[in-house]
């Protein structure tokens, strides 16, 4: 029904029944192309209305559809094809496509401008080359693309500037060849149900400043390029959170994937928000990267990272909840970071010590859920497997026991209580446990009273 009424809104019932082999033909506001027009269409006029009926095809050896004044409106349920762009828009213009739009250059170009709305049911091609993109808006601002068909170039394939509202639904492609699959800058608004590929030479599969993306349990975003870790660009990102001010909350239900799974490029300095049920995945090693302000990753159940987890320069916070898996390990990095622990570790990795905790400079804190209590902890000891670190041995709920292994926390926060380290050995009933971290770990400085961090 609402493919129905997008196409039919502006297209007179008498003008589909048109003859064929006619050109482009105008009436009034309203353009009406049928058979095959060889030499495209152009006009500046505000508020025009171009369509292209089912089987007509439209043309030229440069543009083929060019409606620059602004509020103008294409709808297309043929074919568009170019040797330069495809469709050109003004200021507010809107693109419904039902059809196929090829060209060897930018497939639709509203280049720089604001308002701009595509709707796309069938396919939109871009050129197979650099610089040759899909949807381009530039810097334009507001710019809206809902995606229900696919959207391919060998460059960017929806590039658009602040307030952008970008949906793609299940079943649809966004896919560059080479470059980002959706470039927005400030605001961005993404939600995906259906998948968004970077290229396969560079480029993020979702390339942002500010804004929220919503990955549905159907989306797949993922970056295709590898092995540049080591290179002057650097890896590509599943999602890449470009340098500024700019905070990115993410929800994925699904899976991000890339070289790195998601990437805060370096001299960003606003605070993230990730909750994750579906797979993070970073192919090189690397789950999440952020490098400064104060990050929020939350691993619900359900949920997995593949690689680790990095959380840079904040006061940052890691939860992870019973039934997730963390395959890697969690650095917090300078300032005063949280660990909370929800539901009890079946969340490791095979409950084994492939998970390390660093809490890093700054007094850190690892929180357990209230249902936990000092008599759920089996066993502390010095890790084997990391070097000056520390693993406590937990009872689950189901009687099976797991290891969390951690260095660099100050503070225990078990049923509402705080804890040092050395406080946490006394308190445990475990038989030489004061001794061990006495005299293995030198915690004469951390016997202060227990405080909560003001």
């Amino acid at each position: 029904m609402r493919r129905a009424l997008l196409l039919s809104t502006f297209l007179p019932a008498f003008l589909l029944a048109t003859p064929a082999h006619a050109e482009c033909e105008e009436d009034g506001s309203a353009i009406v192309c049928t058979g095959t027009d060889t030499d495209g269409f152009e006009t500046d006029a505000d508020g025009a209305i171009l369509s292209v009926v089912p089987a007509a095809t439209v043309s030229a050896e440069e543009d083929a559809v060019v409606l620059e004044g602004m509020d103008s409106r294409v709808e297309n349920q043929g074919l568009i094809e170019a040797g330069e762009d495809g469709v050109v828009l003004g200021a507010g213009g809107t693109l419904v496509n039902d059809g196929t739009i090829t060209a060897a250059d930018d497939a639709v170009d509203g280049d720089e401008l604001d308002d701009i709305t595509v709707v796309n049911f069938g396919a939109i091609e871009g050129g197979d080359g650099d610089g040759n993109r899909g949807v381009v808006l530039g810097t334009g601002n507001r710019g809206t693309l809902e995606n229900y068909g696919s959207i391919t170039a060998y460059d960017e394939v929806f590039e658009a500037g602040d307030d952008a509202l970008v949906t793609n639904e299940e079943g649809a492609l966004i896919a560059s060849g080479g470059e980002d699959g959706v470039q927005v800058q400030l605001n961005g608004d993404i939600a995906n149900y259906g998948t968004i590929y970077g290229g396969l030479i560079n480029g993020d599969g979702i390339d942002i400043d500010s804004g929220t993306i919503f990955n549905a349990q159907s989306g797949l975003i993922e970056s295709r390029a590898r092995g540049l870790t080591a290179t002057e660009d650097g890896a590509e990102a599943g999602i890449d959170v470009d340098e500024g001010e700019g905070s990115v909350e993410i929800v994925n239900d699904g899976t991000i994937r890339g070289e790195i799974g998601i990437l805060e490029d370096r001299g960003n300095t606003g605070g993230h928000v990730v909750s994750n049920a579906g797979l993070i995945a970073g192919t090189g090693g690397i789950g999440i990267d952020f490098d400064r302000g104060d990050d929020i990753v939350d691993l619900l159940s359900g949920g997995t990272i593949e690689g680790d987890v990095l959380l840079g320069e904040g006061s940052d916070m890691f939860a992870i909840e019973g039934g997730a898996v963390m395959d890697g390990s969690v650095s917090l990095g300078a300032g005063d970071d949280d660990v909370y622990l929800d539901g009890l570790f079946g969340a490791f990795v095979g409950g084994t010590e492939s998970t390390l905790f660093d809490g890093g400079e700054g007094e850190d804190l690892i929180g357990f859920d209230l249902a936990t209590t000092l008599g759920d902890i089996v066993g502390i000891a010095m890790s084997e497997a990391f070097a000056d670190a520390t693993e406590l041995t937990f009872r689950n709920t189901d009687g099976s026991t797991s290891i969390i292994v951690f260095t660099g926390f100050e503070l225990f926060d078990i049923e509402g209580e705080l804890y040092s380290l050395n406080e946490l050995a006394e308190a445990i009933p475990l038989p030489g446990a004061l001794p061990l971290f006495a005299s293995a770990l030198g915690l004469g400085g951390l016997l202060r009273r227990r405080a909560r961090r003001s």
